[in-house]
Parts: structure tokens; sequence; C-alpha cells
């Protein structure tokens, strides 16, 4: 096992590479990313809640709850200004038992693009919520 450590081998982890200002600004040129189609929808959003919300494993996203309870919802500020929260209940760091009790969740906002509206989390979040089959 050392000798395969000297070598090299098991020593890099497996990471996501990081995608760029100028990658999502391509994706957003060239069509990748929109609200035009379904499927469009579905992966700008996806994109958006990982990018603003940080999350981090596959399992959040798959976590994710939309009506009643859930785990995200549209208010505003004071000034009109609406926002994304996100108040997580289970993670990769907080999986809810007794041991985890004291760790208070985190909550995070994803605030309306008023300057790109097509690229308003908030805006895509709607359209979602609004094209949605309950």
């Amino acid at each position: 096992m050392k000798e395969l450590s000297r070598c090299g081998l098991g020593v890099d982890k497996k990471r996501a590479e990081v995608i760029s200002a100028e990658q999502e600004d391509i994706m957003w040129c060239k069509g990748i990313l929109g609200r035009d189609t379904p499927q469009k929808l579905l992966d700008t959003l996806l994109f958006q809640l990982g990018l603003h919300f940080a999350l981090r494993a596959g399992q959040e996203h798959r976590n994710l709850r939309i009506g009643e309870n859930s785990q995200i919802t549209i208010c505003s500020e004071l000034d009109g200004t609406k926002y994304l929260q996100y108040k997580e209940d289970v993670s990769k760091t907080n999986r809810g038992g007794l041991q985890h009790k004291h760790l208070t969740p985190k909550v995070t906002r994803a605030y309306q693009n008023k300057m790109i509206p097509e690229r308003c989390p908030v805006l895509t979040f709607e359209k979602y919520l609004s094209l949605r089959q309950v």
C-alpha cells in the first residue's frame, strides 16, 4: 500500500471541475441554458440552484422538495427585490440525527437578477412553478 502511494496511485481525489464565468456565458450564448424548452428549464434550474445554494452532493439535489413542505421559498425585501430562500434540512454534513441536532441548518438566498433577467434564478424558479403539474 505504501509503495503504491509513493508511486502516486490513489493520491489524487476525484473532484468536479469548476465552471468558470466564461464557460457559463458560453452555455447561455449557445442556448444550453435557458427557459424556452422544458429540458432547458430543468437544466437551468438545476444549475442555478446548485450554484446559488451550494448544493454539493447529488443527493442534495434529489432531496429538494416543492409544495407545502418546500425548502425553497420566494420572498421579497422591503424595496420589492425578490429572492429565493433555501433552508437546508439534511445534507452531506448534517444527516439530521441526534448527533447533528446542535448544528444550525444553512439558510442561503439567491437574489433577483434585474440587470440580466433571462439569467434570473427567481424568474426561472417562478416559471418552473407555473408549468409544474400538481
